[in-house]
């Protein structure tokens, strides 16, 4: 993406355009953009507060411009929290109004929800509806391990991980779980010793610049194959998506985080495990390359660290 300054003009001319619309009650930039991290292949994130209508996201462009926007009615965007039922888009929710520049607002409705977000504190609900995750995949990574099934048992253990980092965030008042990109760095500082132990499990140890970059390349080129090969429109829909997720590693990447961007470039790669495209992948000999693999004994380790998570509830503190 080009300069500030034409990312800037882009916004003021989406705003003038779509502050006619009466239903909208206000306008927020969010991400790269609120936080002055915006990058070439970056995408401005916008939300739209409306009245009425339904939830939709969905990429514009303005002046040559990638956006990203959500067009959200104030009925689904405001209500209360769910008690842990809603939880990534609750925590989307409160990661927009917290961090998001409001650039229009005029009925104050969007100043009053952020001072509302701020001010609140994330229910111990939606701690412990993610440490249920935690045990349920805990107890379906030992079933699998025992009956010799490792690569599944393996892909257990490390969504059980995910989701107790994203507990332990919870906790600590932080909503930004959703995403690799957005929970490794608030891990690394809320809690360096989970950090380590997350590190291990993932692979992410001794990564160098020139795997990422490596990993990253062969992804999009693979991901570019499929766009032009692919008709149905929810297919395509797929694909955007996983692009929209490897764009946020090459993000990374510029900003020299390659662990978040080498879990961006595995959760688009996952889009691509889909069963609609699997089979489109083995006929085109596009594919999709070898995930990391863990040991037994490392598997069987890790399961033991997971208990201990959730059993003492030490680290978690509730």
């Amino acid at each position: 993406m080009g300069s500030f300054k034409n990312a800037l003009n882009a916004i003021n001319e989406f705003v003038s355009r779509e502050s006619q619309d009466r239903e909208v009650l206000g306008i927020m930039v969010f991400g790269s953009f609120a936080k002055g991290k915006l990058h070439e292949d970056s995408d401005v994130d916008i939300l739209l507060l409306k009245n009425g209508g339904a939830y939709a996201r969905r990429m514009e462009e303005v002046d040559g411009l990638s956006f990203e926007v959500y067009r959200a009615p104030i009925k689904v965007f405001t209500p209360p929290f769910h008690r842990g039922e809603r939880l990534l888009f609750d925590m989307f929710r409160l990661q927009v109004l917290r961090s998001g520049k409001i650039i229009y607002d005029p009925w104050g409705i969007l100043d009053h929800l952020r001072i509302e977000a701020c001010a609140s504190r994330i229910p111990a609900s939606y701690v412990e509806k993610t440490l249920e995750r935690v045990n349920a995949k805990i107890r379906c990574a030992e079933d699998l391990l025992r009956t010799g099934r490792l690569r599944l048992a393996e892909s257990e253990i490390l969504s059980a991980s995910t989701e107790a980092a994203r507990a332990l965030l919870l906790n600590e008042n932080v909503p930004e779980i959703n995403t690799p990109r957005l929970l490794l760095p608030y891990l690394r500082i809320k809690n360096p010793g989970f950090y380590r132990i997350f590190r291990e499990i993932h692979g992410l140890n001794g990564l160098s610049r020139s795997d990422v970059e490596s990993s990253l390349t062969d992804l999009l080129r693979r991901l570019d194959a499929i766009s032009g090969r692919i008709k149905e429109d929810w297919t395509l829909n797929l694909i955007k998506k996983a692009k929209i997720e490897a764009l946020n590693a090459k993000d990374c990447l510029k900003h020299g985080d390659y662990e978040s961007a080498m879990l961006q470039i595995r959760l688009s790669e996952s889009m691509l495990n889909h069963p609609s495209l699997m089979g489109f992948l083995r006929k085109s000999e596009i594919g999709n390359p070898e995930a990391h693999s863990l040991e037994y004994s490392s598997i069987n380790e890790y399961i033991d660290i997971m208990k201990r998570i959730v059993k003492a509830r030490r680290m978690i503190r509730i």
